[in-house]
């Protein structure tokens, strides 16, 4: 895949802590030595331990056990979705929903999700709306402000609320010039 067609966070990079074996192929991880002296031991890491680039799933585990850091593509899973809105779900629990929604949005500033994983204010995506703060977004109806991180891409409820009882009434209103004997049908 291209730079240019390279969706963020599908590729992760990690570096080793434990030896790992991936799709066959060992990843060394860090070797270290212990000196014990007269004034203690010492701990010293001599090598740093292989990096590789890994898919999703094994990133996420060696790296949430603590056999592996991650170096690049966020600590999150990406679902690459037809519509160019890929799905972000972020593999740490305090940062999830127990039922998750996901909105399309766009970052109104710049924004990531830990693990080195950064992007530019104007990026859209699918994220979990329920893991934010009211306060943190806004939807496309209502007027942005410095507090605001996202757009939902979507009228806000109350909107659409308002909208569907003015629509009620059209329709009632409708139904009274057009049959003025009955008695207008729920809507």
């Amino acid at each position: 895949m291209s730079k240019a067609l390279e969706i963020p966070g599908t590729k992760k990079v990690i570096r080793a802590i434990r030896d790992l074996e991936y799709r066959g192929k060992a990843i060394v991880g860090r070797k270290r030595t212990r000196i014990d002296g007269p004034n203690g031991s010492f701990d010293i890491v001599t090598t740093e331990g292989e990096t590789a680039e890994v898919d999703q799933e094994f990133a996420k585990e060696v790296v949430m056990d603590g056999r592996a850091e991650l170096l690049a593509g966020g600590l999150c899973e990406v679902v690459v979705e037809k519509d160019s809105f890929h799905r972000y779900t972020d593999w740490r629990p305090q940062f999830r929903s127990a039922k998750p929604v996901y909105e399309r949005v766009e970052y109104l500033k710049g924004g990531g999700m830990g693990g080195f994983l950064h992007w530019p204010a104007g990026f859209k995506c699918r994220v979990d709306i329920n893991t934010l703060d009211r306060p943190q977004f806004c939807y496309e109806d209502e007027p942005q402000t410095d507090w605001h991180i996202v757009r939902v891409l979507k009228p806000s409820p109350i909107k659409v609320k308002m909208d569907a009882a003015e629509q009620s009434q059209k329709v009632s209103t409708m139904w009274k010039k057009l049959y003025p004997e009955t008695l207008p049908a729920a809507t």
